[in-house]
C-alpha cells in the first residue's frame, strides 16, 4: 500500500494533537445566569447596591478569564485566574 503525502501529514498532525493535548482555543461562555443579567438590562427602579447577578464564565481550555466594563461611568472590575 502506498501512503500519499497528505494522508501521512495529516496523520502526523493528528498524532501531534493528540499528544500535545491541544484541540484548538474555544470561546469561553457565559452561564445562564450571567448571560440573562447582562442581555435583558435593570429597572430604573432597582436601589443602589443591589446585587444583580454573580458573572460566571467558564473556558473549555482553563486559559485565564479577564472580566472588564467597557464603556459607561461605573466601577471597573479585573479578576484573572
Amino acid at each position: 500500500m502506498e501512503w500519499g503525502p497528505l494522508v501521512l501529514f495529516a496523520i502526523f498532525a493528528g498524532f501531534i494533537t493528540g499528544i500535545s493535548g491541544q484541540t484548538g482555543n474555544n470561546p469561553p461562555t457565559w452561564n445562564t445566569a450571567s448571560y440573562n443579567a447582562l442581555t435583558r438590562g435593570v429597572s430604573e427602579e432597582t436601589l443602589v447596591g443591589t446585587v444583580l447577578t454573580q458573572l460566571l464564565c467558564v473556558d473549555p481550555e482553563n486559559d485565564p478569564i479577564v472580566y472588564s466594563l467597557q464603556s459607561g461611568k461605573a466601577v471597573s472590575c479585573s479578576r484573572k485566574g
